[in-house]
C-alpha cells in the first residue's frame, strides 16, 4: 500500500514512482485562492534538477494527475462511498 497524508491507496503494479514524483512536486501549484495544475515547465525543471529522465507518457500522466487533483479540490461534499 502507498500512503500519503494518512490515506492508504491500493497497490499499483506499474507507475508507482509517478506518485512519488507528483508528491515531491506537491501535486499542484498554489495560487491565490486555490490551485492550478503543474506546468510542463515545472515538470521539466524537476527532471533537470533531479536528473530524472521521463518519457512523454510519464510527463503526460503527471500532468493529468495534477489536473485531476486540482479538479477534486474544487468539488465539495462528495460522498465517495457512493462510488463503490
Amino acid at each position: 500500500m502507498y500512503q500519503a497524508s494518512g490515506i492508504e491507496f491500493p497497490k499499483i503494479n506499474y507507475g508507482s514512482y509517478l506518485l512519488e514524483i507528483i508528491t515531491e512536486l506537491n501535486f499542484a501549484q498554489s495560487v491565490m485562492g486555490g490551485y492550478i495544475s503543474l506546468s510542463y515547465n515545472e515538470i521539466y525543471a524537476y527532471m533537470q534538477t533531479t536528473h530524472t529522465k521521463l518519457n512523454s507518457w510519464e510527463v503526460l500522466t503527471i500532468k493529468k494527475l495534477s489536473q485531476s487533483y486540482c479538479n477534486q479540490t474544487y468539488i465539495k461534499d462528495i460522498n465517495y462511498r457512493d462510488w463503490e
